[in-house]
Parts: structure tokens; sequence; C-alpha cells
């Protein structure tokens, strides 16, 4: 009987146990937490659902999951241990002319370690005959060959006719390809698709698999997520081993990440000064770029045409401002200055904020010599104050002596 699981800020997704099915509805804005070891899953499509199947614990299905995952509104899943993989890894698990229906079926006819010759349980175990998944677009396949498109009829788990067993080969190496960044799914197809086994019947799977860089997640029986490091291009060797359940073999391969263009990195800056004063500085001191050299970045005003009175700023981040027109600020008043700057290293950019400060200082009255002219016997009255003055005070804040 399914049970209804109403949407939360937090989901935990648990098995509800056996014979029963959960159904769940994400968005994006969801923490999505598996509570269960996801190597032990089964992840299959039915229509636009995603099908998660652990033998002996029940069924939980991700409503729309492919829709969801079409309009790029799927959340992160995180798994148990807190690795956190983007919510698109399972769609490899939406392959055409392979029904959660046909898998069910196969589920409860097998046996041992193999079902109706459509797969194993064994975590990772996949029947020979599977074609090569081919090419990724971030992490959805382009290929659209079935994830268990061929069976051989007839397989069995094991040769009874007392024949010797022959160890499988691996005919050629894995070549997974990503760019800088982008994490990839490998699955036991992939690695299948290189094997071969000269015994009739015999079911191969894949029982090792390691990379010598990055990170390598398990998301599901005979599929791992590669998270290559950050910033990293180049190749990383990959191992991996095939079974037959009697003999083992090794393979190797490569994993290419393929370089990409970083943006610069613009960090704020702040600079202080009393009225009056000059100072210099450089913008491009905390701003950096891994594919560049701090001499191929080119820095500019967002809004030129606002830049403050004082500022003078050059192409290569370094300025200089002048607080000469600040004056009028009372002593210890601020004035604060937000001028927006960009970086770029001709093809992407990236901006930030010079905060300047301006501090008022207690500026000195100016007293202007006065004349005066008058006759013999004759009285004026005049003041010496309607000539002076003081940028920081009022006329009646002064005092003459």
């Amino acid at each position: 009987m399914a049970e209804n699981n109403t949407p939360q800020s937090r989901v935990a997704l648990s098995l509800p146990g056996e014979g029963k099915a959960a159904r769940f509805q994400i968005t994006s804005d969801m923490s999505v937490f598996f509570d269960f070891d996801v190597s032990e899953a089964i992840f299959t499509g039915k229509g636009n659902d995603l099908v998660i199947t652990v033998e002996g614990q029940g069924v939980i299905v991700i409503e729309d999951y492919r829709l969801l995952a079409e309009q790029g509104a799927l959340p992160v899943f995180e798994m148990m241990g807190g690795i956190q993989v983007p919510g698109d890894v399972y769609l490899f698990a939406f392959i055409d002319g392979t029904e959660e229906e046909d898998l069910e079926t196969a589920a409860e006819g097998s046996s041992g370690s193999s079902g109706a010759g459509a797969y194993t349980d064994d975590s990772g175990s996949l029947v020979e005959g599977f074609d090569s998944l081919g090419g990724q677009e971030g992490l959805a396949f382009q290929s659209n060959r079935g994830f268990l498109e061929s069976s051989s009829p007839g397989l069995s788990g094991s040769d009874t006719s007392g024949a010797t067993n022959n160890p499988p080969t691996i005919n050629g190496t894995l070549s997974i390809v990503t760019d800088e960044d982008v994490p990839t799914v490998i699955t036991s197809a992939q690695i299948l698709a290189l094997a071969s086994d000269p015994d009739p019947g015999s079911v191969l799977s894949v029982t090792g698999l390691s990379v010598e860089g990055g990170t390598l997640t398990a998301i599901g029986a005979g599929a791992w997520l590669f998270t290559p490091d950050q910033d990293y291009n180049g190749t990383i060797a990959v191992t991996f081993s095939v079974t037959d359940g009697v003999h083992t073999v090794q393979g190797q391969g490569a994993i290419t990440v393929n370089p990409v263009n970083d943006a610069p990195v613009a960090v704020d800056d702040a600079a202080a000064l009393k009225e009056k004063q000059i100072i210099t500085g450089s913008v491009a001191d905390n701003d950096y770029d891994v594919d560049n050299t701090a001499e191929e970045l080119t820095y500019s005003l967002t809004d030129p045409d606002s830049a403050p009175a004082g500022l003078t700023f050059s192409a290569d981040g370094t300025y200089t401002f002048d607080a000469s027109s600040y004056d009028y600020l009372t002593e210890g008043e601020t004035h604060v200055l937000k001028i927006g700057y960009s970086v770029s290293d001709g093809d992407l950019t990236d901006t930030a904020t010079l905060t300047i400060t301006v501090t008022g200082t207690n500026d000195a009255p100016v007293a202007v010599d006065d004349t005066a002219a008058l006759k013999e016997k004759a009285t004026i009255t005049g003041s010496v104050a309607d000539n002076d003055y003081d940028v920081d005070n009022t006329a009646e804040e002064l005092t003459y002596s």
C-alpha cells in the first residue's frame, strides 16, 4: 500500500518496508537526504517517476523526477555520510525500452545471484551484452541505448556441464570525458561493454572501481558519481575489476577532464583617509584568477560617469584618491564612497566594490585683512568677521579677540 508524503523543507527518503511503496514530491528549494545506503538500491525510470528499489526494504517513488530534471528544478541529494551529489545524477535510469515493471518481474523470478537473465541482485552486477552509453552532456546521458537493452537467453549463475571455466577478458580501455568542475556518472554498463567471456551463460559483474584523483561516490547499484577536484584539468587513471563469479580480471582506463576558462574573482576592497589627504592603492592585490596572471587581467569602473571627485582609476587596478574636495566635513564626520569596478580576463568578468571612507578634521578659521576710512571727529562701526570664514563652523561659532 502506497504512502503519500507531503513535501517539506527537509525530506528524508526512508524505505517503507518490504512490500510497501512511499511516494515523494520534491522541489528545488528542498534538502533531500537518503537515510539508507544507496549502493544497495536499484534505480529505474517509470514514465517520469524515479523508482528506487531495495530488496526486502520496499520501494521509493520520486514523482516527476524526469520533468524536474528537464526544468533544472531538482535539489541536491545528500547521501549517508554527508556527501552531496547533483539531483540529476539518476537520469541514467530513464532509458528507452526499459520499463520498471520488467525489472520487478525479473527481481521476483531471481534466485541466487541472478534473475531471469536480466540482471543480478549483487550490487554493481549486470549481465553481459550491454552497449556503451556514449558521451554525456552535464550529467544526462545523450545515449538512449537501453541500460538493460539486451540480455542473453538462458543465462545462469553456474556451469554444470563440467567444462573448464575460462576467465573473462577486457577489450580496450575505459574512456570517460568531462569538463573541468563538472561531475559525471560512470556505470557498470560502460565498464562491462569492454568485457567478454567465452563461456556461455556467464554473468559478469563489476567488483571494483577506483580513480587516482577526484572523488568517486556510489550513487546506486552499478553507478558512481565522479567529481574532479576543483579547477583541475588533465588525465586521471582509472582501475576496475570484472568477475564471472570464478575469475576476476583487471582493466584500466582514463578520465579526461577538459579545461575551461574560469572567471576571475574580484574581492571587495576598503580604504580610509582624512579630508585633504591623498592615498594610492590597488584593487588587484586581493583579486585572483586560476587561469591567468595578474598582468593578464584588466580593470575598469562599472560606472565611470559616476566616479567621485578626486579618483583616478587605472586599467591595472591601481588607483589614486585625493580627498581635497571633502574639506566641508566637520571634525569626525564621515563620507562613505561606494565605487564599483570589474575585472576581466578578456572573456569572463567579475565585479566588486571599492569602499573609501573620508573623515573630516577641524579646519582652522580664515581671517582676512580688513580696511576702513573716516574723517577726523567721525565715528564708524564695522565687523572684521564679514570676510572671515570657517568651513567647519558658522560665524556664530567663532570668537574674536
